[in-house]
């Protein structure tokens, strides 16, 4: 299946306005995300682990219902982590994507290696753990909402580079920040994903392609 299928509508606009809130409990959701209790941490990988065997038998439509059972967590505990089984499938996909951000915002902070190097090993290992899950990510799109996926996929990316930009922008303001990595997140999301599909250029020319297109400001040499 072509992982990029869904991310545009019949008249080839890009889908917006797929995202979702529900006021405090979107927002406990959120605070769940990194939280470090150990029950927490275990709902969630069992829930990551129901998913994940759904995928591997090709459940035609996995429900909630068959996911708490199979995770062995209740339907209301499973709505304290997840809106939707969308949202669980991305998640899954993306775990990784929290040590990717952790280790470059670390790397950036610190002036260990140069931007562009950051840049690199970040972006190389972002597409690494999507290519461990791509099996996961290929049955979440034609299982439930491609575009809700795909949308909340590159939320994820938004997430976990909001941190980057944070760091390499401090003198700008919110807004001009949120314009920066919704800038980066969606663009690399969608370049990524018809890479993998096409694979029509080696891996390392790929990544470097990538980081010449960046900001600046994320891969130019240190003034100090």
């Amino acid at each position: 299946m072509r992982l990029q299928a869904g991310l545009y509508a019949e008249n080839g606009q890009c889908l917006q306005g797929v995202g979702h809130t529900d006021g405090p409990q979107e927002a406990r959701r959120l605070d769940l995300r990194s939280a470090d209790d150990a029950q927490v941490q275990e709902t969630r990988r069992r829930l990551v682990a129901a998913y994940r065997r759904a995928a591997a038998e090709q459940l035609p439509r996995p429900s909630v219902t068959w996911l708490c059972e199979a995770a062995g967590v209740a339907r209301s505990t499973y709505y304290t982590h997840f809106a939707t089984v969308d949202d669980l499938a991305v998640h899954a996909i993306t775990e990784p994507f929290a040590v990717v951000s952790q280790l470059d915002v670390e790397q950036r902070s610190a002036h260990r290696g140069d931007r562009r190097s950051i840049s690199r090993t970040g972006l190389a290992h972002t597409i690494e753990a999507l290519g461990r899950s791509r099996d996961v990510l290929a049955y979440a799109i034609g299982v439930g909402s491609r575009s809700a996926v795909l949308e909340r996929l590159i939320a994820q990316f938004a997430a976990f580079t909001r941190p980057s930009v944070d760091t390499e922008f401090e003198d700008l303001d919110d807004d001009a920040r949120e314009v920066v990595t919704q800038f980066v997140s969606a663009g690399a999301a969608h370049v990524i994903l018809r890479w993998m599909d096409s694979g029509d250029q080696p891996l390392e020319d790929f990544i470097d392609h990538l980081v010449d297109v960046l900001p600046a400001r994320l891969t130019a040499p240190r003034a100090d």
